[in-house]
């Protein structure tokens, strides 16, 4: 099991509509398709005044984040209608993507 957290930085005014989006169309979109979505956060970073989304999703195998991502991504839905939705209020240049492996003592296992 690993985890991925995805760290976007969102347009000026764009964070209510984009937390609207994933909490309403994507998040039970891939949770529908077998994806964990551990959490969705909102904030900023110290020091900054940018609007920061967060929210991590579990895998169980690398197989299944694999084949997750060698269909999903690849739809005409993705291509047509998410990916413009998230080119319009999020600056992908900057995500970041870390994945994550909980230690002995975490509570999320």
């Amino acid at each position: 099991m690993f985890l991925e957290l995805r760290k976007y930085r969102i347009f000026p005014g764009k964070m209510d509509q984009y937390v609207k989006w994933m909490e309403e169309v994507i998040i039970p979109e891939q949770t529908a398709l077998g994806v964990g979505i551990v959490g969705s956060f909102v904030g900023q970073d110290e020091g900054e005044e940018e609007d920061v989304y967060v929210w991590i999703r579990r895998w169980d195998t690398q197989a299944q984040f694999d084949a997750f991502n060698s269909t999903y991504y690849y739809t005409d839905q993705w291509r047509n209608e998410r990916r413009p939705m998230v080119d319009a209020m999020n600056d992908l240049d900057r995500a970041v993507v870390t994945f994550l492996e909980p230690t002995a003592s975490s509570s999320i296992q």
